[in-house]
């Protein structure tokens, strides 16, 4: 079992991943892979403290695989929510790249 955790930054809606260091960071191959039960467990306890801070919302544990050094989420929606949108850029002006 490959476990990682995932949520929303509260202030900009951004998925972020839980790092082993128990930051979160936007970059699903910075977040740290659980291996067992009692530590997702304690991962989600101590993420617990960050959705009472106002921090985060929809904290959970997913499914991962770790391939060829990338973290891999299992289930596709996880890996759209990794991956970044699936709008075309040019219908989201936050997203145009830079010129």
């Amino acid at each position: 079992m490959q476990q990682i955790l995932t949520g929303n930054h509260l202030v900009t809606g951004d998925v972020v991943f839980r790092t082993a260091s128990g930051d979160w960071s936007v970059h699903v191959d910075e977040a740290g892979v659980l291996e067992d039960k009692a530590a997702v467990e304690a991962a989600l306890a101590a993420a617990a403290e960050d959705v009472a801070r106002c921090v985060l919302v929809g904290v959970e544990a997913i499914d991962v695989v770790v391939a060829e050094g990338r973290v891999v989420p299992k289930r596709l929606r996880e890996r759209i929510r990794a991956d970044g949108p699936t709008v075309k850029s040019d219908y989201r002006p936050d997203l145009r790249p830079v010129t």
